[in-house]
């Protein structure tokens, strides 16, 4: 059974051939669904609160005509909240749909997916991984700039607990001549990323820095501080820096400010409606089109 647990199991090639299939949805998605899936039931199954995730994955099942069982609170609502074991819950689940789509806020609950018949679908565990954030966030990326290599992408936030970054600095790592800039500085960086960053082409960039850098910028990445994680000290010190109106002026015409959402004070409202402020609708509406994709490609797989 072939599940979507992290992004280390997209290579280059896999990557090309899901956005190829992703730019054909996205062409055709307001013409109606390519795919017909009546009789599908996925199963949204969620621990944490999500937006644009979860009803992204929503509309996406919609599309392909197929049907959603959704549980916005299954971490308080659920049989696990009993102490039922991911095991269990899997296993039961598996009983009702064709495909799960989790996120729970336990790092290790990807481990028990092999006790699930039916696919699953990584929608975040813990601040491990969310590798479909990140696959709509490099079609985002490759969508607006025409490439994938020879980029400088600054990250500006958390680093440490940010399962969106996690993931998507893997997957930058895969492209040539890429350079990451990374702040503050000073917040260490989540152990898994680390392997990812210790390279030749990293910056590391204190707070007060990141006005010399932005000229140079393809990629502007936030991301929200999380601050059930960190101390008061550390909060206060995040907010020494936010993207305002007067920093448009500086950025290249062609540049790009991503957002996984949701935000807090890191960018300005006033930034919203510059043309490269593309966190609200494009990045959004990538979501839907790489998520058609995923669950189509899922679904279309043989059952045993």
């Amino acid at each position: 059974m072939n599940h979507i647990l992290s992004v280390n199991q997209f290579d280059k090639d896999r990557i090309e051939k899901l956005f190829n299939k992703t730019s054909i949805i996205e062409r055709n998605f307001h013409k109606g669904s390519l795919f017909h899936y009546p009789n599908r039931v996925m199963i949204s199954f969620f621990g944490e609160p999500s937006t644009r995730t979860r009803f992204s994955f929503e509309r996406a099942m919609f599309w392909l005509g197929g049907k959603v069982i959704s549980e916005s609170n299954s971490d308080s609502s659920s049989s696990l909240k009993k102490g039922e074991s991911f095991k269990d819950t899997f296993k039961t689940l598996s009983q009702y749909g064709d495909l799960i789509v989790c996120r729970h806020n336990d790092e290790k609950w990807i481990n028990f997916a092999e006790y699930s018949s039916i696919p699953i679908i990584n929608a975040g565990n813990g601040s491990q991984e969310h590798p479909t954030q990140s696959l709509l966030d490099l079609y985002t990326i490759n969508k607006e700039l025409g490439r994938l290599n020879n980029l400088k992408v600054m990250f500006i936030g958390d680093l440490k607990y940010s399962r969106t970054f996690n993931s998507l600095i893997k997957l930058l790592n895969l492209y040539e001549n890429n350079e990451i800039y990374t702040a503050p500085a000073e917040i260490i960086w989540h152990c898994d990323s680390k392997s990812y960053l210790d390279q030749d082409n990293l910056t590391r960039i204190n707070l007060k820095e990141i006005e010399n850098y932005l000229p140079e910028m393809d990629v502007i990445y936030f991301t929200r501080i999380q601050k059930e994680r960190f101390n008061s000290e550390d909060i206060e010190y995040f907010n020494n820096f936010q993207l305002l109106k007067r920093h448009l002026e500086i950025l290249k015409e062609n540049s790009i400010i991503l957002h996984p959402l949701p935000r807090n004070n890191e960018i300005s409202e006033t930034v919203d409606e510059d043309s490269r402020a593309i966190y609200h609708e494009k990045q959004i509406k990538n979501g839907i089109y790489i998520r058609v994709a995923l669950i189509q490609e899922l679904l279309d797989e043989p059952k045993f």
